[in-house]
């Protein structure tokens, strides 16, 4: 997951955090867990889910003191449909 961290030098450790934390979300709500950009944690195969994710992007922010990236450019919407 260190794509949803950043390239400095903390990214280990809070790309560590940041795992441990969408484990935890995923067992809570008993199953996986669709981020807003489309991607499931954990990833399987696909297979019972179907995701159709929107091809307009909301404009990624960027901290206005410095431009520092906080959030990638995101899909506006994702779709999900889940086959049981």
């Amino acid at each position: 997951m260190s794509d949803f961290v950043g390239s400095d030098s903390g990214a280990a450790s809070a790309s560590t955090g940041l795992d441990a934390m969408l484990d935890a979300l995923s067992a809570r709500s008993g199953g996986q867990v669709v981020l807003a950009t489309g991607q499931v944690w954990p990833f399987t195969p696909p297979g019972n889910l179907d995701l159709t994710v929107s091809d307009a992007l909301l404009p990624p922010i960027q901290r206005a003191r410095d431009a520092a990236p906080i959030q990638q450019a995101t899909p506006l919407w994702v779709q999900v449909a889940i086959d049981s």
